[in-house]
């Protein structure tokens, strides 16, 4: 069955792989097919219609580059279709697909051989896909394997196979994370984070140098994010917006000739040197020979020599002109790069723009390419230069050094040669001293004057205690004394203990040290001048307790109270009292020791007036100290009237 466009059944119409990127919209029952391209201006995505409404729902497509058609399914009722060029649609099969997922993802291998379709539960976030169904397009019967899925859990919406290493991609919308597939195996690996940039991507596609891309949603809902995934790390960038797209599914056709364009620096003064580089990368497996080099420079720009051609032909301009025309390279499969080095002629500041062309590619390439910068996320744009000139006669700077350190002076930013003081005739001068030091700076149509004034800056600073020896629990006030030749002062005590100090920026700070300890403090200014100084602690850890055996509680004022005495700080968690019966006269908790006026003044319950008789009675405390630790103690003590 054949669903066309015009009405009119005709040949097959391949594509032409120019490194473009299709993507289906799904909306009701048809679907449209559109290609991602940007806007020169703005940068933002654009989906140029390419054919509306298909006539039928269509999912799961990929790009096949053995005969430059698109292939895709119906996620409804497993019906392969064909897309060719022209619009036409041919229905090739119904395949036995599992009636229980869903198959949404989908893309070629690079060899072009099978079409890999991913299932998965219908759910997204919470989804898990199963299987790998591969569609075998060069069997008659298209013929289906299908290889389980294993390793972490994943809802993969969009597949796709680097056309460089053959790796397979995908994104892991229930995690929102890049994973990789074995498509031999099944074995699914997450070695990279999460983002919050991408939620779900309904295209994923590769260019011809290898890099990612995905078209998707931050939210989950509406897809109108352009985001590059770095491959290695996993990493996701913005890139650009686009407008919203919903029930999408993207492929590419990576396997042809693209180049791109480089110029190091970014940026140069009149009279200077720069280098161009044309990387060109071949992915469509042929070497391709016939194809002609050419690049205009800006007006006033000269080739001064072309550093490397390892792409051969014949040089009909260059050296000494401002074009580089080379006619008949050879292209082999990888990638490599022409490099020319280029003078900027005395021309006026300003972005000076050039993009090179390959030409007479093979027609199924698209017969010509332009240069891309990488630098940029519009693709097919221009590469810019930035010339700026000195703009000054003489410049002056302040630098300041700290005491005992050395400072580079670096003037290469303003030109190509230099001349200090001293006759040195580095970029870099380096000085250890304050002082005033000059620089003739020169470029081939400029000379200017640098003069740095450097200043010595340095800060000390000493650390007193209010005691260097201090009992267990006890605190200690740590001041800072600084002498600064800067404006600011930051400082930064080191706690080895981790919690025995109550500021750790501050000037002054309170210690609680629970055992000896040595305190560190860094000072340091605006300048980046440091300076430190320590000071030791002692602590007596003294948990001797004093509890006397016999009290007298006759109202003379002396020894008439009954308590335990501790040299530590601690806390009486329980202090109790009892007779010869066991009877509990006395009970008081959480209270300190050393305390009188919470002890036990002989009486019943402690103040109703009943004074207990002479004789033994029994006592139990329980001594809680600053670090946690607990004693138990128990006796007897003596009532004497």
């Amino acid at each position: 069955m054949f669903y066309m466009i015009f009405g009119i059944a005709r040949a097959q119409v391949p594509f032409v792989c120019e490194g473009q990127t299709y993507m289906t919209l799904t909306d009701g029952n048809t679907s449209d097919l559109v290609q991602v391209t940007f806007d020169p201006v703005t940068g933002a995505v654009s989906l140029v219609p390419v054919f509306n409404n298909l006539n039928i729902v269509i999912n799961a497509v990929g790009y096949r580059n053995v005969d430059n058609l698109i292939y895709g399914i119906n996620p409804a009722n497993y019906t392969l279709y064909q897309i060719d060029a022209a619009g036409i649609v041919r229905e090739l099969t119904t395949l036995p697909l599992e009636l229980s997922l869903n198959y949404l993802g989908a893309d070629f291998t690079k060899d072009g051989r099978y079409l890999v379709i991913v299932g998965g539960t219908q759910e997204i976030t919470n989804g898990r896909d199963w299987q790998l169904a591969k569609v075998d397009l060069s069997s008659p019967d298209f013929d289906v394997t299908f290889v389980p899925l294993s390793g972490p859990f994943t809802r993969m919406l969009d597949i796709a196979f680097d056309p460089i290493t053959g790796v397979l991609y995908g994104f892991d919308s229930s995690n929102n994370r890049l994973v990789t597939v074995d498509d031999q195996t099944g074995e699914i690996s997450a070695p990279f984070p999460s983002s919050n940039l991408l939620e779900s991507a309904g295209s994923l596609f590769f260019n011809a140098f290898g890099d990612l891309f995905a078209y998707g949603s931050p939210d989950g809902f509406e897809q109108n994010t352009l985001i590059k995934i770095n491959k290695e790390t996993g990493a996701f960038s913005l890139e650009t917006m686009g407008p919203n797209a919903r029930g999408t599914d993207g492929c590419s056709c990576p396997y042809t000739i693209e180049m791109e364009k480089t110029v190091t620096p970014r940026s140069g003064f009149p009279c200077s040197q720069v280098t161009y580089s044309f990387a060109i990368v071949n992915t469509s497996f042929s070497e391709h020979s016939g194809i002609d080099f050419a690049d205009l420079l800006p007006p006033g720009f000269t080739i001064d020599e072309i550093v490397r051609n390892p792409f051969g032909g014949d040089v009909i301009s260059g050296v000494g002109t401002d074009e580089l025309i080379i006619n008949d390279i050879t292209v082999p499969p990888g990638e490599d790069s022409l490099v020319v080095r280029v003078t900027i002629g005395d021309v006026p500041t300003g972005i000076y723009k050039n993009q090179a062309s390959l030409m007479d590619l093979p027609p199924t390439l698209g017969d010509a390419r332009v240069s891309d910068d990488p630098l940029t996320f519009i693709l097919g744009d221009s590469t810019s230069l930035q010339v700026t000139e000195l703009g000054f006669d003489t410049l002056y700077l302040e630098e300041s050094i700290c005491e005992g350190d050395s400072l580079i002076l670096d003037v290469s930013m303003f030109g190509l040669s230099y001349v200090w003081q001293d006759n040195s005739t580095e970029s870099e001068f380096i000085v250890t001293e304050s002082g005033v030091y000059e620089s003739e700076v020169s470029s081939p149509c400029d000379t200017v004057w640098v003069v740095y004034t450097v200043n010595v800056s340095d800060i000390d600073v000493e650390v007193t205690a209010s005691d260097t020896e201090v009992l267990f629990g006890d605190t200690i006030l740590l001041e800072s004394q600084v002498l600064n030749l800067g404006n600011q002062v930051f400082y930064a005590w080191t706690d080895p203990k981790s919690t025995s100090l109550l500021c750790r920026d501050c000037p002054a700070t309170i210690a609680i040290p629970f055992e000896n300890v040595n305190y560190l403090l860094e000072v340091t200014n605006e300048f980046g001048c440091t300076d430190t100084a320590s000071v030791n602690i002692e602590v007596s850890k003294d948990f001797n307790f004093f509890v006397p055996n016999i009290f007298t509680p006759n109202g003379d004022d002396r020894n008439d109270i009954f308590t335990v005495y501790s040299r530590a700080q601690a806390t009486l968690s329980e202090f109790q009292v009892f007779d010869r019966w066991g009877n509990l006269l006395f009970e008081r908790r959480d209270v300190p020791p050393n305390e009188p006026s919470i002890g036990w003044d002989g009486t019943f319950a402690n103040g109703n007036g009943q004074l207990m008789n002479p004789g033994v009675y029994v006592y139990r405390a329980v001594i809680l100290f600053p670090d946690g630790s607990e004693r138990v103690i128990h006796g007897d003590v003596t009532l004497i009237r």
